[in-house]
């Protein structure tokens, strides 16, 4: 299958030239499906990013990993150190076995013989919540999750969805432990309907600004976009 980026600017796809980032063998070796084409290319431009930033060989939290695909490009494109949290409760990946997401992850890694990322099968409540409020990451990935403590926490959750001090409590434990950027991904077409509840995010975080990072395109092709709060 061959890959053409989406959504690229010609000054995005020339920078990533100039830093010898090969985007189409790196697809190909990922050996990726139609449908994740759409997050490779949301994990191209977040390390591009990330790598405007000067930040490499840091460390990443993905919170809601899935099959891996951020991770991966993480690794290879950053040199970053990566933990990978998926809850398999509660996701289906491509029809298969709802064990089916770390799984997919940790095939890939043993395929492409790559070290440095961590796979770990919980709940994000039941992993943030075991960490000390400190820095512990460069950046966090709750690129389709942040919405869920909005709207409520998984289909089918017994988690049900949270009040406002449930959210908030690990919301505030997800700012302690992240030392620079906060990833995140909305509606395009709702951006105004979170207005309140992402001016939330920063006071209880403590995060400084937010900042715009690219336009994404969703399975269904639907407008989103990336966003992240800096602190």
């Amino acid at each position: 299958m061959s890959y053409q980026p989406l959504d690229w600017d010609i000054i995005s796809l020339l920078q990533m030239k100039k830093d010898k980032i090969d985007t189409i063998s790196l697809f190909n070796s990922m050996n990726l499906s139609n449908i994740e084409r759409f997050t490779f290319d949301r994990s191209i431009a977040i390390s591009q990013f990330l790598l405007d930033k000067g930040l490499k060989r840091s460390s990443v939290l993905d919170l809601g990993s899935s099959g891996g695909v951020f991770a991966l490009t993480f690794k290879i494109i950053l040199d970053a150190h990566v933990t990978a949290i998926d809850d398999d409760r509660y996701i289906l990946i491509q029809g298969e076995t709802e064990s089916s997401s770390i799984k997919m992850m940790k095939n890939r890694l043993k395929r492409l013989n790559i070290q440095g990322i961590i796979p770990i099968n919980t709940s994000i409540e039941e992993y943030i919540g075991n960490l000390p409020p400190i820095p512990l990451y460069d950046s966090v990935l709750l690129l389709n999750i942040l919405h869920h403590f909005y709207t409520g926490y998984g289909q089918g959750s017994s988690y049900g969805q949270m009040d406002f001090e449930e959210t908030s409590q690990l919301l505030r434990k997800i700012g302690a432990i992240t030392s620079k950027y906060l990833f995140f991904e909305i509606n395009s077409s709702v951006i105004k309907d979170y207005e309140q509840y992402l001016t939330d995010i920063m006071y209880i975080c403590n995060f400084r600004k937010l900042e715009y990072v690219t336009r994404s395109v969703a399975t269904d092709g639907s407008l989103r976009a990336i966003w992240c709060f800096i602190k």
